[in-house]
């Protein structure tokens, strides 16, 4: 048994008969220390594991279906293919731990450390991860539908190929965040913010990113975003190349010096959006409306704005070199 400098003892982990033991008889493993057992496989539904430590513990495959581990100490623990349905991990320390393909339904993860935690091809329909710490995770081919990441910290994970359809992102912080491929149809980042964040060919079909959402610098090309909502977003030097938002809304959105180029944005309202600098050629927004955008120095060349509405719109130093003005108060110019 170890003793520090200060005197104190650390408790000796408890062996895996001795938790198979307390288990069976029903009794807490409340604020135990099992730190390295080894439970893989086992049968723990329903266990109080609450402020326990578990770190470097093994608990592939185990059964934890109902289990409560809130505050628990599961740094660097192994639960890969574990079942957690429904499972009480709130305020729980799962940094550098692994849970690839585990059963995360229903799960609670508020409030807990997931940072650099590998999450891939997990099952986490409608599971919790509200005000999470879970810079650097890997949720690569998760799936994710309602989920909840409202107010979590997401900086540097990975949603690559992720089903997030109807899931939480709201105030989240999402800094070089990566949805690379991901599936947000109908999804909300209202009120998020990040810079770089990778949205590139992802599907944002009536996605939610207004109240303020800032993505500055982020990337959406070819991307298929039809009937999002961007009202007051911050998409200031984002890459909107070749996405594809028939209808989307950027009302009083702000996409300065954006790149939209070869964007089909057909039917999209831009009303009182500032475009200034931005990168608008080629792009295709037949019937769309311009209403009270401010155009300076914007670039519009090459670009379908066949019977675009522009009432009250600015132009300064505007191009339109070959741009399609039918049907609009510009077509003389």
């Amino acid at each position: 048994m170890n003793i520090d400098d200060s005197g104190f003892q650390p408790p000796e982990p408890l062996s895996r008969a001795e938790i198979m033991e307390k288990i069976s008889r029903g009794e807490p493993l409340e604020e135990e220390c099992c730190a390295r057992a080894e439970l893989s496989g086992l049968d723990l539904a329903g266990a109080d594991f609450s402020r326990a430590v578990l770190s470097d513990a093994r608990l592939a495959g185990a059964n934890l279906t109902g289990a409560v581990m809130s505050g628990a100490n599961l740094r660097n623990a192994v639960l890969d293919g574990a079942d957690l349905t429904g499972a009480n991990l709130s305020g729980a320390d799962l940094s550098g731990a692994s849970l690839e393909n585990a059963r995360l339904e229903n799960a609670d993860f508020t409030g807990a450390n997931l940072e650099n935690a590998r999450l891939t091809e997990i099952r986490a329909v409608d599971a919790i991860f509200e005000n999470a710490r879970m810079r650097g995770a890997d949720l690569t081919r998760a799936l994710a539908a309602g989920a909840d990441f409202a107010e979590a910290d997401l900086s540097d994970a990975i949603f690559g190929e992720s089903d997030c359809s109807g899931a939480d992102f709201s105030h989240s912080r999402l800094d070089r965040t990566s949805f690379h491929g991901a599936n947000l149809t109908d999804a909300s980042i209202e009120g998020a913010s990040g810079t770089g964040a990778d949205f590139s060919r992802a599907v944002l079909v009536q996605l939610r990113a207004s109240e303020g959402c800032v993505l500055s610098g982020a990337s959406l090309v070819d991307t298929v975003a039809t009937e999002s909502i961007w009202h007051n977003a911050v998409l200031d030097n984002a890459d909107l190349s070749f996405s594809r938002m028939e209808g989307a809304d950027f009302a009083e959105a702000s996409l300065q010096n954006a790149n939209l180029y070869g964007a089909d944005m057909r039917f999209a309202r831009f009303r009182k959006a500032d475009l200034r600098g931005a990168k608008l050629v080629s792009m295709n927004l037949f019937q769309g409306s311009l209403e009270k955008a401010d155009l300076t120095d914007a670039d519009l060349s090459g670009s379908n704005l066949y019977a675009v509405e522009f009432l009250d719109a600015r132009f300064v130093r505007t191009l339109t070199k070959g741009t399609n003005l039918n049907m609009t108060k510009l077509a003389n110019l």
